[in-house]
């Protein structure tokens, strides 16, 4: 017999990442200030999804809704977001005159790979009818669907983009107005307008982009398959952000300098290993626990 016990008991299963808890809603009785403030949206000078200008380059708020006016039924209505963004379900797509009447300019559409038709079929029969755009994304589950975040949100951002500066010249073209829809409007379409707002705006992560989507609609639904899609992206976003500025910064300071002798080379890797140890170390301080203790 070993002379070290385990101090808790252990399974044989695959280790699952902690659960992410979901924040309230925000409704205008618990929340009388402007709203969910979702900072100012990021600049991308001279790209084709800047939108920074939109919003003054001020902090934007959400406002929350009532509660008691929120209804089981909305659920099959689509909701607004923000001016020119809106989610729902794909039911809403039938209805041309609706479509027609609420000034749509853009459809996009989250669908299976197996029978997408019935999904975005009558999106597509109705954009055709009205003369808009109508664009689809393909996901069977949430490991597709991350791979669509950064696709999205350039589709909706260009598409914002060409109406702003197409009403430059001409004041009478109507305003963009973006529906993302999916089956239920609920989950999937719910993830694509939450990582819009993580994307576009300074002051979203993952846990306030599904506050103020379950703020404008009661009913999203973020499991958690989702839950952590969303967390995976705000980690590929920071990460993104963080190369562009390393690299502006390198860019801007970085003087030429000789390549390193074999010396020099080695001092380097050596002084990486007692970084990397020591960063292995601090993992375990302030654990008032150990996986092991002795046997008496």
């Amino acid at each position: 017999m070993g002379s070290h016990a385990a101090t808790e008991a252990y399974t044989n299963r695959m280790p699952s990442a902690p659960t992410i808890l979901l924040p309230l809603p925000v409704t205008n009785q618990t929340h009388r200030s402007q709203g969910i403030s979702v900072g100012p949206a990021f600049s991308r000078p001279g790209q084709p999804d800047n939108v920074d200008y939109l919003f003054n380059h001020e902090p934007y708020f959400i406002q929350g809704l009532e509660v008691h006016g929120w209804k089981y039924e909305y659920r099959r209505n689509a909701q607004v977001i923000l001016p020119y963004l809106w989610i729902g379900p794909s039911s809403v797509t039938h209805k041309a005159e609706y479509l027609r009447t609420e000034g749509f300019t853009l459809l996009l559409g989250i669908q299976p790979s197996k029978f997408p038709q019935f999904i975005t079929g009558p999106a597509i029969k109705a954009s055709r009818e009205l003369g808009i755009e109508c664009r689809t994304l393909t996901a069977d589950n949430t490991n597709q669907l991350i791979s669509q975040y950064d696709e999205a949100a350039y589709i909706i951002n260009c598409h914002v983009n060409k109406f702003y500066h197409a009403k430059q010249t001409d004041p009478s073209i109507q305003d963009p107005k973006v529906l993302i829809f999916c089956d239920s409007g609920n989950n999937k379409s719910a993830a694509v307008a939450a990582t819009y707002l993580m994307s576009t705006f300074s002051g979203v992560d993952h846990l306030l982009a599904m506050q103020a989507l379950m703020t404008r609609r009661f009913c999203c639904d973020f499991d958690e398959n989702i839950r952590q899609s969303l967390q995976n992206y705000q980690d590929i976003l920071e990460a993104k952000r963080q190369t562009s500025a390393a690299r502006a910064a390198n860019h801007q300071f970085l003087a030429p300098s000789r390549p390193k002798n074999k010396r020099e080379r080695d001092d380097d890797d050596d002084d990486m290993m007692v970084d990397q140890m020591a960063d292995d170390a601090e993992r375990f301080i302030g654990r008032q626990n150990t996986p092991f203790q002795d046997h008496d």
